[in-house]
């Protein structure tokens, strides 16, 4: 996705450059959401040519859709964009049933194992990223272990990606069949595995969901089939295998490494596998949609329970009367995505109770529990607009991108738009003061501001900022309109919350300012960024990222840091002991 001016993207959106497609038909995919988009990538062809196939035939290609317009239901099924890496990234390979989580913090998707092109081979690349800023694939580095198939993975708020469960045998290229018992996290900050091993008598599972809490670290394990190592009066050593329980949910807590069984009241379930656990944002419900009994192709749905929500609060389950004949009704090997801050759930994909494919796209309001038909987006991020991406249809999220092929009507309108826009471009970036130790302006109070909008910015380094020449390096400032008198500069020191710094504890940061109020929050050595400030008298509270070298390459991350500014002098003594 080459990075493309904006007035030439409206062009190209107005023109019908861009076209819209529609998936083939699968399941045992997955889908995540991240920047206002829902990204699907592979599962298992479930097309009328495929299914005469004795064996799965699993796909790599990889979709998103704009979900930041307005769009009718009923048109979204074709408006998917396929994605094609840049020039020089790695390739994912044909893969289906495999653990998955979005980095929001890095604009990251991770996948692990999964089956992938089920012909008794190994992925060549077990863990795999997708930047979705950069559009680059990576092959992470690390040992995670036996590649495995039908586990569940869920992230912490850490940027750590827990994943339990599943198999690895014939179909992933090992010689015996083997079901994971241990919890392996990924530290994606880090680029490093490790392992929690599972002492308590817990049998593993395959086929089933895992779902982060609204506390941020408990994991619910919900469904799927158990496997409990046994031994015959023969001596023999198998896997009993049996479905698991919907009233005894299985939780794990990331903060203590424990293992918890806790009982639930209500109306229980019947059990599944091949279901959706999504938690629905601002809330303690997590909501369990549709489901198959038996492991088989053909998939046998669940009946008439196959929507229902337990409180993780009160670990209460109660069961959703909805209608059934219309929007997504029974589905079994689908996905589900919530949006943030919404109580709106994506269905996509799968198959219903009839065994036919579905490519449809339903939105379920999870507050009314009925069935949007016209939707309404939240519209793009506030970043957006200064960088767009070829593929990316951006207008109306996507729905009406090609549709309009030779608009003459109201070109003197999209020619103004144009001029304007490319004015906006010419203005120059802001220009960094030279530090004055004799401003007048050192002793005033912190600069704060009312009115703070992210910009993406070409951050042109100073010598007497002590900064090394890196010309291409993209900072963000923070933008007030309302300043009226800023300083020429003011210093502060950084002090931990909870995560490590770069280098100290401690961290002289300057605030080069210009007059038209644009500011950058930088320290010269450790490379720290502000990108959000509140608007509390100090200490300072604000969210400072620091770039790194991201694993399994060479591009840049940015890892968040929660910090507390403390106001300072030049030389580094109390700001407050000096007025």
């Amino acid at each position: 996705m080459r990075k493309i001016p904006y007035h030439t993207f409206l062009f190209a959106g107005i023109f019908g450059i861009v076209t819209s497609v529609s998936p083939t038909p699968r399941l045992y995919g997955s889908c995540v959401y991240l920047r206002r988009k829902i990204y699907c990538y592979g599962g298992v062809d479930h097309s009328d040519q495929a299914r005469k196939s004795s064996d799965m035939i699993t796909m790599n290609d990889f979709y998103y859709l704009d979900i930041s317009g307005n769009f009718t239901v009923n048109n979204a099924s074709s408006a998917w964009i396929e994605i094609q890496a840049n020039k020089g990234s790695m390739q994912p390979e044909p893969n289906a049933l495999y653990s998955i989580g979005a980095i929001s913090e890095y604009n990251t998707i991770v996948i692990n194992g999964g089956i992938g092109k089920n012909d008794d081979s190994l992925l060549v690349n077990p863990t795999i990223a997708y930047d979705v800023v950069e559009n680059i694939w990576t092959a992470m580095s690390g040992n995670s272990g036996n590649q495995i198939y039908a586990g569940a993975a869920a992230k912490e708020h850490n940027n750590s990606l827990y994943i339990w469960g599943g198999v690895s045998d014939r179909a992933t290229g090992y010689d015996f069949q083997d079901f994971e018992p241990d919890m392996r996290i990924l530290d994606f900050s880090a680029n490093q595995w490790r392992r929690i091993i599972l002492y308590a008598n817990i049998p593993t599972r395959i086929y089933h969901t895992s779902t982060l809490g609204n506390d941020k670290r408990s994991i619910y394990y919900i469904g799927g089939q158990t496997q409990t190592l046994t031994t015959a009066e023969n001596g023999t050593v198998y896997y009993n295998k049996t479905q698991a329980s919907m009233n005894n949910i299985l939780v794990f807590d990331t903060s203590t490494g424990m293992w918890v069984t806790r009982n639930t009241i209500g109306a229980t379930p019947t059990g599944r596998l091949w279901h959706t656990s999504e938690l629905k944002p601002n809330s303690n419900e997590i909501v369990v949609y549709g489901g198959a009994s038996e492991i088989d192709f053909n998939t046998t749905v669940v009946p008439n329970d196959y929507c229902c929500v337990l409180d993780t609060t009160a670990m209460s389950w109660r069961i959703v009367d909805i209608d059934r004949n219309s929007g997504a009704g029974i589905r079994a090997g689908h996905s589900a995505v919530f949006l943030e801050e919404s109580s709106f759930m994506f269905i996509l994909f799968g198959t219903d109770e009839n065994s036919y494919p579905r490519t449809d796209i339903q939105i379920l309001d999870t507050n009314s529990w009925n069935w949007v038909q016209n939707y309404q987006g939240p519209g793009p991020l506030a970043d957006d607009w200064e960088q767009e991406e070829v593929g990316s249809p951006g207008l109306s999220g996507g729905i009406i991108a090609g549709i309009v092929t030779g608009a003459v009507v109201g070109i003197g309108t999209i020619a103004s738009t144009v001029f304007l826009l490319l004015q906006r471009r010419r203005k120059k970036s802001p220009t960094h003061q030279p530090i004055n130790n004799s401003s007048s302006d050192m002793n005033s109070p912190p600069w704060y501001s009312n009115d703070i909008k992210a910009r993406k910015n070409e951050f042109r380094p100073q010598d007497n900022f002590g900064m090394q020449q890196h010309q291409q390096q993209t900072k963000y400032y923070a933008s007030n309109q309302g300043l009226t008198s800023p300083p020429t500069i003011q210093y502060y020191t950084a002090q931990n919350d909870g995560r490590p710094v770069p280098t100290s504890s401690n961290a002289t940061l300057s605030t080069p300012t210009d007059s038209s109020g644009s500011a950058t929050v930088i320290s010269p050595r450790q490379g720290l960024i502000i990108t959000e400030v509140s608007r509390s008298p100090p200490p300072q509270r604000l969210s400072i990222e620091r770039e790194a070298t991201k694993p399994g390459g060479s591009q840049n991350r940015k890892d968040v840091l929660r910090m507390t500014l403390h106001p300072v002098n030049p030389d580094g003594s109390s700001y407050e002991d000096s007025t």
